[in-house]
């Protein structure tokens, strides 16, 4: 059953329980999903929202889950084959939930125990099978680990397969930013610090094996990758775009070109500098065609901002809400 918590662009109040409002500026139609956690005494519980951004359309669809009092996770969020899939972190481990977006329904939500958090998601060839990049917690140490996730909806629960760890002699600032498939799902690109935390590394993993295809060097002088695009990715296989924060201040990031050379080092040329709308407190990047979008929280109020991912400049894209949302995702 559809039904709509959120109230409509021309009816902002700051007095309402929840508020939107929307300076949509994109050039081609994308529908968006993602989930509103909402505390209000009219519409409680989860919700998963759906928005078109070339008709500006809005519906909201009850998750049956209870409102949590935590804020939703900085997870990833992906739909493969029209399913959507997220989760947050609980006290009780992850929670994850599966919505199918033709028939508008959950299929399914279950609590996972786990010392960690899942940071990105990826699709795969097999039915109800995910990629998953997991952060486990294991007293002072973190181990970040690629798995195979198979989701079975009839009985609530996930198997999963470790494909392989991360090698241990890198660093993985910042969280679920830092983690990019590549259009088919065949590489993980990761923004990681090297050994001696002096200069950004980019690590290119082969999804399949798990092993290291490739590891280059980011110049010293110019802060530490935020994100990666991999479907940036020249022609030519040798530039592709992403994103860098300084090294005194992490929270404003410049938008830049990225050359890879031969030796695997590499070389970045600024696009737009202190663009402080591609900063997402370590939230997800989610691109959809040429546009990204961020979720940015700053005290009780959320943004989605989107940009161009061919220039980084603003399309302007934002939503505020005072409510808590998450996990975006699109078809």
């Amino acid at each position: 059953e559809k039904i709509s918590p959120i109230r409509p662009c021309r009816n902002m109040s700051w007095a309402s329980s929840f508020w939107f409002y929307c300076t949509i500026a994109v050039c081609a139609s994308t529908k968006l999903y993602f989930t509103n956690n909402s505390m209000s005494d009219t519409y409680p519980g989860v919700f998963v929202v759906s928005y078109d951004t070339e008709s500006r359309s809005l519906d909201s669809y009850p998750a049956d889950i209870p409102p949590q009092s935590n804020p939703i996770a900085k997870g990833d969020a992906i739909i493969c084959d029209s399913v959507y899939y997220t989760y947050w972190t609980t006290d009780f481990g992850a929670g994850f939930f599966i919505f199918d977006t033709n028939e508008n329904r959950l299929l399914s939500y279950f609590q996972e125990p786990t010392s960690g958090d899942y940071l990105a998601f990826g699709c795969t060839s097999v039915a109800d099978t995910l990629l998953l990049v997991e952060a486990t917690v294991d007293y002072y140490d973190v181990f970040f680990g690629l798995y195979s996730a198979k989701f079975h909806i009839a009985s609530n629960s996930v198997e999963k397969e470790l494909i392989a760890y991360l090698p241990r002699e890198y660093g993985y600032p910042f969280g679920s930013n830092i983690f990019s498939f590549n259009s088919d799902f065949s590489e993980l690109w990761v923004s990681a610090m090297s050994a001696s935390n002096s200069h950004g590394q980019l690590l290119i993993v082969d999804t399949e094996t798990g092993k290291l295809k490739e590891s280059y060097s980011y110049p010293s002088n110019v802060g530490f990758p935020y994100f990666t695009i991999p479907s940036t990715l020249s022609s030519l296989g040798t530039t592709f775009k992403g994103a860098v924060v300084s090294s005194t201040n992490s929270t404003v990031a410049d938008y830049v070109t990225v050359t890879m050379h031969a030796d695997n080092e590499l070389t970045v040329q600024t696009q737009v500098k202190n663009a402080s709308y591609l900063y997402g407190d370590g939230l997800p990047l989610t691109v959809c065609g040429d546009t990204a979008y961020v979720i940015n929280h700053r005290w009780k109020v959320n943004t989605v901002g989107a940009f161009d991912i061919n220039t980084g400049k603003s399309l302007e894209g934002y939503w505020f809400f005072r409510e808590n949302i998450g996990s975006i995702a699109c078809v």
